[in-house]
């Protein structure tokens, strides 16, 4: 009875609160129904890379709320609020990547009921643009940097076949200045994903990369690329694909990229 008290005067209602739960979202790559990496194939295809930020990791609650996960910082893939998350090993057909990976979201949310996942795949535009030599991790992987556009690669993807092959790299375009010193930029590219109905501890996020490549010809001898760039007609499915529109970098359609699956 005396602790009951205690916990209903509001200086110590908070000793007195739930502890948070635990999240782990495992993220898997895939080609339609099949399982896709630097060994395994789907038919003649083989991933060459797979890497991508996020941010604004959100859980659903059952009535529709948003709430922030907070991500375990680690000092190489995770800061409260961005991971990079890696799928490739650099062996196999993955050449140009490194051995470590990293498959998993991981962090704490308020006790509650949640049925459902968001998140964004980019770089808060504050650290986009910061000075990368200076950058904590996950920042500081050099692959992920894009000098030239002085920002960070969102996302990095290819596939390749016996005769044909196709990669995009997504990040910010059109941005006016130099590192550490960017106003603004044309095309955010940054994409959001709302996946519903999603179950903590039950479903894992499949990334298909059929939905990515639905508009490539992977069939005609001549390799596809993209790296967002306003001139590359080669841009458009793939960003539609992320659900953004390719002329603005805006949000515009549901994404197709990501689905989820029950984990294994």
């Amino acid at each position: 009875m005396r602790l009951t008290l205690l916990c209903l005067l509001p200086g110590l209602f908070a000793a007195c609160a739930k502890p948070p739960i635990p999240v782990s979202v495992p993220f898997i790559v895939k080609f339609d129904s099949e399982s896709l990496g630097c060994a395994e194939r789907s038919g003649d295809r083989q991933l060459t890379d797979l890497r991508f930020y996020v941010q604004d990791v959100q859980l659903i609650t059952t009535d529709g709320h948003a709430v922030d996960v907070s991500l375990d910082p680690d000092d190489k893939w995770q800061q409260r609020d961005l991971a990079l998350l890696d799928f490739e090993n650099g062996s196999g057909s993955c050449q140009n990547g490194t051995f470590e990976t990293n498959q998993n979201l991981r962090g704490v949310v308020p006790d509650g009921e949640y049925r459902g996942l968001s998140f964004t795949v980019g770089v808060p535009f504050n650290r986009n643009h910061a000075d990368p030599l200076q950058a904590k991790a996950p920042l500081g992987d050099p692959a992920m940097h894009w000098h030239w556009r002085a920002g960070y690669k969102f996302m990095r993807v290819g596939m390749r076949t016996a005769d044909d092959g196709f990669w995009l790299h997504l990040g910010s375009t059109g941005c006016e200045g130099t590192v550490r010193n960017i106003s603004a930029c044309n095309s955010g590219n940054r994409a959001r994903v709302k996946l519903s109905n999603f179950v903590l501890g039950h479903d894992a996020v499949v990334i298909d990369l059929a939905a990515l490549t639905s508009g490539t010809n992977l069939d005609d001898a001549i390799p596809t690329d993209c790296s967002s760039g306003p001139a590359e007609v080669t841009c458009a499915e793939p960003f539609r694909a992320l659900g953004l529109d390719f002329a603005t970098g805006e949000t515009a359609s549901e994404q197709k990229l990501f689905r989820l699956e029950e984990a294994k």
